[in-house]
């Protein structure tokens, strides 16, 4: 469940069969694996925001606006000092 790749397909297929419940299992999961690297703190932030980016996406996608905006709200509680580009 790791695989960036496995993960984006699996949120594509969800997204396009309305399965939001299934979106944020493997959300869930792939955040916690993260978690459990052993890497810099630096790099799990990135790859943490990264992946919560793309679940706004997926949510806003299936037009569930309070799980993008859950979302939102942890990528703001995990960097809150970073600027938006």
């Amino acid at each position: 469940k790791e695989d960036v790749e496995v993960i984006d397909e699996l949120t594509n297929i969800y997204v396009q069969t309305n399965q939001p419940e299934k979106l944020r299992k493997i959300a869930d999961e792939k955040i916690k694996a993260i978690k459990n690297k052993d890497e810099m703190p630096h790099f799990l932030k990135s790859e943490i925001i990264e992946t919560r980016k793309r679940l706004v996406n997926a949510f806003t996608r299936l037009k569930d606006y309070a799980s993008a905006v859950a979302q939102q709200i942890e990528i703001i509680n995990t960097d809150p000092d970073a600027e938006e580009g």
